[in-house]
């Protein structure tokens, strides 16, 4: 079956997936918020930046850190990371085994353990950037990304005291990102031209992006966009934005940077953020905040469905059995969720991640539209963040 745009596509999940729902439109557009927030977070790991990353991290606002903000992404400067093996009698694997490890342990001597997370259950659920750690004394975090998982052939000879393998990747950051994800995404009601939480999702969006850096956006009287940068003597440096940005990312030295972060923001809609001859009010909103606005459209959003959820062929069958598993069934029944950027299914991760690199082509050459800035591609984003990877950020 086709499906012309995004609408139809949710009105088929609503009424295959979610009719036990009360407002089944509601939950199928909530549904394609968390498939739009997992195509970003595999975009993310195929862009190899997966080292630097957390997952709902609590941001304070640059020069008033009593306000923070939970972004669904950032980028952290890396310290140290490092591949190690942890052999399993039985799952789970939780934290206080990872820390146990001793080349761990005596890496993260000054941390303070993070009370037992499961890395993976017993049921298979992969919890993905796992806290293990934190240096109260600097802030720096111990982040765990479970690379990969495998039984021994031989677990049940006499002499093995171990069914299982995992290999592991610990990251240690500082707390303090160069970059930012946010993905925003609303619907539109039955009869209604517009979301009634567009605007309030764009200006909610539009202020976060706003207010974490050190690199502010100011306009002059005839509309001109200027970045504002304080200076440690407690001036200011003031530049057209796109040159001081530019500046920011090829030029600045690791001091400068200290408090930069680079604002990504991943737009997705059905008819009501964006069309292509007149961008509706919300998207020049978030446009002008944000440093990075990349549209999923309809094409991209709507074949990763298509392709993982909806008609998948037999060996990418975990990802819609874990997507019903998280949605088919009345609230209260005892599903857990098993389809979300920070807990999924281990096979559906395996399989997303193979997807994303079997098609990242594609995925970056047609699934995206960049909205700002003017005259740039993903290309030069993916520059960006590469650049800002290998600078010495000061602690």
């Amino acid at each position: 079956m086709s499906y012309e745009s995004i609408d139809e596509m949710q009105k088929v999940l609503a009424e295959d997936v979610f009719k036990h729902t009360t407002d089944r439109k509601k939950a199928a557009g909530r549904a394609l918020g968390t498939l739009v927030e997992l195509i970003t977070y595999y975009l993310i790991r195929e862009w190899n930046l997966s080292r630097y990353l957390t997952i709902e991290w609590r941001l304070p606002e640059f020069g008033n850190s009593e306000i923070t903000h939970n972004v669904e992404f950032a980028l952290h400067p890396l310290i140290h990371s490092g591949v190690h093996t942890l052999k399993l009698s039985r799952l789970p694997l939780t934290s206080p085994k990872i820390n146990n490890i001793p080349e761990i342990k005596e890496l993260l001597n000054d941390f303070t353990p993070i009370s037992s997370t499961q890395i993976l259950t017993s049921n298979n659920l992969q919890r993905n950037r796992a806290l293990i750690g934190r240096n109260h004394a600097n802030g720096n975090l111990a982040i765990i990304d479970l690379l990969d998982f495998s039984t021994f052939e031989d677990f049940d000879t006499i002499n093995s005291l171990y069914n299982f393998k995992a290999e592991l990747e610990l990251s240690v950051i500082t707390p303090n990102p160069f970059a930012l994800f946010e993905c925003k995404r609303v619907g539109v009601e039955e009869g209604a031209k517009k979301g009634p939480t567009t605007i309030e999702k764009a200006k909610q969006g539009a202020y976060v992006a706003k207010h974490v850096s050190c690199l502010q956006k100011i306009r002059s009287a005839d509309g001109k966009l200027f970045g504002i940068l304080p200076t440690p003597n407690g001036g200011f440096e003031y530049e057209l934005y796109d040159v001081a940005l530019d500046k920011m990312i090829y030029e600045a030295t690791p001091e400068r940077l200290k408090n930069f972060i680079l604002t990504i923001g991943i737009v997705s809609n059905h008819g009501n953020w964006f069309t292509s001859d007149n961008p509706n009010k919300e998207l020049l909103v978030l446009k002008q905040s944000y440093d990075w606005l990349l549209f999923l459209t309809d094409h991209g959003l709507t074949k990763f469905i298509k392709d993982l959820i909806l008609n998948p062929i037999a060996q990418n069958n975990a990802v819609r059995q874990a997507f019903l598993a998280s949605y088919d069934s009345p609230r209260g029944s005892g599903s857990r969720n098993q389809l979300t950027k920070v807990k999924l299914l281990r096979d559906a991760h395996l399989i997303i991640s193979s997807y994303l690199s079997s098609n990242l082509d594609e995925i970056e050459n047609e699934w995206f539209n960049v909205i700002a800035p003017p005259k740039k591609d993903i290309h030069h984003l993916k520059e960006h963040l590469s650049l800002l990877t290998q600078k010495k950020l000061p602690l």
